[in-house]
Protein backbone atom coordinates (compact mmCIF):
# COMPACT_ATOMS: atom_id res chain seq x y z
CA UNK A 1 0.00 0.00 0.00
CA UNK A 2 2.84 2.53 0.77
CA UNK A 3 4.41 1.57 -3.25
CA UNK A 4 0.44 2.79 -4.57
CA UNK A 5 0.64 5.94 -2.05
CA UNK A 6 4.12 6.81 -3.16
CA UNK A 7 2.17 7.41 -6.30
CA UNK A 8 -0.58 9.37 -5.64
CA UNK A 9 1.78 11.97 -3.13
CA UNK A 10 1.19 13.56 -0.67
CA UNK A 11 -0.12 16.96 -1.28
CA UNK A 12 -3.32 15.69 -3.51
CA UNK A 13 -6.82 15.81 -2.60
CA UNK A 14 -8.89 13.31 -3.22
CA UNK A 15 -12.73 12.18 -2.35
CA UNK A 16 -13.52 9.50 0.30
CA UNK A 17 -15.75 7.29 -0.87
CA UNK A 18 -15.78 4.25 1.71
CA UNK A 19 -14.07 3.08 4.72
CA UNK A 20 -14.16 -0.72 6.04
CA UNK A 21 -12.58 -1.34 9.19
CA UNK A 22 -9.39 -4.20 9.24
CA UNK A 23 -8.48 -7.03 11.65
CA UNK A 24 -5.84 -8.84 10.47
CA UNK A 25 -2.80 -9.47 12.65
CA UNK A 26 -0.34 -6.36 12.57
CA UNK A 27 -2.19 -4.28 10.48
CA UNK A 28 -5.79 -3.62 12.60
CA UNK A 29 -7.52 0.11 11.88
CA UNK A 30 -9.97 1.57 9.61
CA UNK A 31 -8.72 2.08 6.04
CA UNK A 32 -10.72 4.73 3.84
CA UNK A 33 -11.09 4.30 0.42
CA UNK A 34 -10.22 7.16 -1.89
CA UNK A 35 -10.32 8.56 -5.21
CA UNK A 36 -7.90 10.86 -5.82
CA UNK A 37 -6.89 12.77 -9.67
CA UNK A 38 -5.35 9.91 -11.91
CA UNK A 39 -5.67 7.30 -8.88
CA UNK A 40 -9.10 6.11 -8.26
CA UNK A 41 -9.69 3.50 -5.58
CA UNK A 42 -6.69 4.00 -3.28
CA UNK A 43 -6.94 2.23 0.30
CA UNK A 44 -5.47 4.43 2.72
CA UNK A 45 -5.33 3.95 6.17
CA UNK A 46 -6.74 6.30 8.51
CA UNK A 47 -3.47 7.54 10.19
CA UNK A 48 -2.09 8.51 6.78
CA UNK A 49 -5.24 10.90 6.04
CA UNK A 50 -5.60 14.46 7.02
CA UNK A 51 -8.90 16.47 6.33
CA UNK A 52 -8.42 19.74 4.10
CA UNK A 53 -10.90 22.34 5.53
CA UNK A 54 -10.70 24.00 2.25
CA UNK A 55 -11.63 21.83 0.28
CA UNK A 56 -15.02 21.39 1.95
CA UNK A 57 -15.54 24.56 0.62
CA UNK A 58 -15.28 24.13 -3.02
CA UNK A 59 -18.08 22.92 -4.99
CA UNK A 60 -20.36 24.27 -8.03
CA UNK A 61 -20.74 27.58 -8.61
CA UNK A 62 -18.19 28.58 -6.18
CA UNK A 63 -15.96 31.20 -7.51
CA UNK A 64 -12.11 30.29 -7.55
CA UNK A 65 -8.75 31.85 -8.39
CA UNK A 66 -5.57 30.24 -8.97
CA UNK A 67 -3.41 30.22 -5.94
CA UNK A 68 0.29 31.05 -6.12
CA UNK A 69 2.67 28.51 -6.76
CA UNK A 70 0.37 25.62 -7.70
CA UNK A 71 1.17 23.00 -9.27
CA UNK A 72 0.38 21.85 -13.07
CA UNK A 73 -3.10 20.99 -13.28
CA UNK A 74 -4.38 17.67 -15.14
CA UNK A 75 -5.54 18.79 -18.19
CA UNK A 76 -2.77 21.63 -18.24
CA UNK A 77 -3.53 25.33 -17.92
CA UNK A 78 -4.99 25.44 -21.49
CA UNK A 79 -4.10 29.12 -21.89
CA UNK A 80 -5.68 30.18 -18.36
CA UNK A 81 -3.36 32.67 -15.99
CA UNK A 82 -1.93 33.42 -12.42
CA UNK A 83 -4.46 36.47 -11.96
CA UNK A 84 -7.27 34.70 -14.20
CA UNK A 85 -10.57 34.30 -11.48
CA UNK A 86 -13.36 30.79 -12.92
CA UNK A 87 -16.43 29.41 -11.89
CA UNK A 88 -16.31 25.55 -10.83
CA UNK A 89 -18.71 23.80 -12.80
CA UNK A 90 -18.31 20.38 -11.55
CA UNK A 91 -16.49 18.49 -8.50
CA UNK A 92 -15.76 14.88 -10.46
CA UNK A 93 -15.94 11.51 -8.71
CA UNK A 94 -11.95 11.67 -8.22
CA UNK A 95 -11.99 15.20 -6.67
CA UNK A 96 -10.91 16.89 -10.06
CA UNK A 97 -12.48 20.28 -10.66
CA UNK A 98 -13.86 21.48 -13.58
CA UNK A 99 -13.72 25.41 -13.66
CA UNK A 100 -15.09 28.10 -16.50
CA UNK A 101 -12.53 30.78 -16.70
CA UNK A 102 -14.36 33.46 -18.88
CA UNK A 103 -11.38 35.41 -19.71
CA UNK A 104 -10.24 32.34 -21.92
CA UNK A 105 -13.04 32.58 -24.35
Amino acid sequence: EDIALAQVGSDLIGVVIGQYKQLNVGKDGLTYIVNFPKHAGKHVPAEMLQEDPTSAKIQAAVHVKIRRGSSDPTFGWQGVEGSDRGVVQEVRFDGTLLVYFPSIE
